[in-house]
């Protein structure tokens, strides 16, 4: 393992080989920056009902706040990505034409990737980092369509789902593997506690 160092920051720390930095935000100023980021606002062609955007975010010390937001008795929060995924795009129709592609503000397919977070306290956030595919799930064959990495998800105050595979599409040819041994899918026992 190696440091890179970072200008004013905590220094990344490498695994050996020939690595160079091509993307990165340290959160230094004080909003999103919206070059590099967009707000995930849809699911399935359909938009979320409980995500939003910039509306309970904050920056401090190079740092990103994610901060649930009440509007008469529901709640809500922002997702970031810096792409999108082809079924998460927004449509008004469910047959042709699908909803204009665009291009990712980064996409990269192969890489060390590095987030250092702090997972929310309480239940029933969805806390997540993740690698995707443009076109996940839009074929059965994952050399083509690519695989969803979750390299952490989080649902329970304090705990974390290790990194899980999704590949093969989201249908009858679903496919999914995980870091740990228990391979039911992800369920609150296979989370691990993080220490403070």
């Amino acid at each position: 393992m190696k440091e890179f160092k970072v200008e004013n920051h905590e220094p990344s720390i490498l695994p050996d080989g020939e690595w160079k930095l091509v993307w990165s935000d340290e959160f230094d100023g004080e909003s999103l920056d919206k070059t590099k980021w967009n707000f995930r606002r849809h699911m399935f062609h359909k938009e979320h009902p409980c995500w939003i955007e910039d509306e309970g975010l904050s920056f401090e010390n190079s740092n990103i706040h994610f901060k649930l937001v009440e509007k008469d008795g529901k709640f809500y929060s922002c997702q970031l990505q810096t792409g999108e995924n082809w079924m998460d795009r927004p449509s008004d129709v469910e047959r042709w034409p699908i909803a204009e592609l665009k291009t990712p503000k980064f996409e990269h397919k192969f890489g060390y990737y590095e987030c250092r977070c702090k997972l929310q306290k309480g239940d029933n956030w969805w806390s997540a980092f993740w690698l995707q595919s443009p076109t996940i799930g839009c074929h059965i064959d994952e050399k083509k369509a690519g695989v969803e990495v979750d390299i952490l998800e989080s649902f329970f105050g304090n705990t974390y789902l290790p990194h899980n595979l999704h590949f093969g599409g989201y249908g009858k040819n679903y496919k999914f593997d995980t870091t740990k041994e228990n391979k039911k899918g992800c369920v609150a026992e296979d989370s691990i506690p993080v220490d403070d």
